[in-house]
């Protein structure tokens, strides 16, 4: 994978259960800032993927990483919040990920 195709500056985040005053909670905690591609899906890739709620479909393509879920998120541009759908490791090499995900809308 070409380093200059990374152009986007990621950053995944897993969530933790936390104890705060007796009471268990979920937090987001920052994992690492990681490069990607990110390009929107067309409409006819959309229908080929899942979507759990109206809006935006994303793919994107990063290094590959063993850490990584569908329960993570990746940010981008820090107000800009994908959550992942899911994970391929094309031809299986090691080399690159490509998650499918959607910009959550709230």
């Amino acid at each position: 994978m070409r380093a200059g195709k990374l152009r986007k500056r990621l950053l995944l985040r897993r969530p933790v259960t936390v104890t705060i005053e007796g009471r268990d909670e979920t937090v987001w905690q920052d994992v690492a800032e990681i490069w990607g591609r990110v390009e929107p899906l067309s409409g006819r890739e959309i229908q080929n993927s899942i979507q759990p709620q109206a809006s935006t479909m994303h793919r994107v393509t990063i290094r590959y990483r063993a850490d990584i879920s569908p329960k993570d998120t990746l940010m981008l541009d820090t107000t800009r919040e994908l959550g992942i759908v899911e994970i391929l490791d094309p031809d299986e090499r090691h080399r690159e990920l490509r998650i499918t995900a959607y910009e959550v809308v709230e």
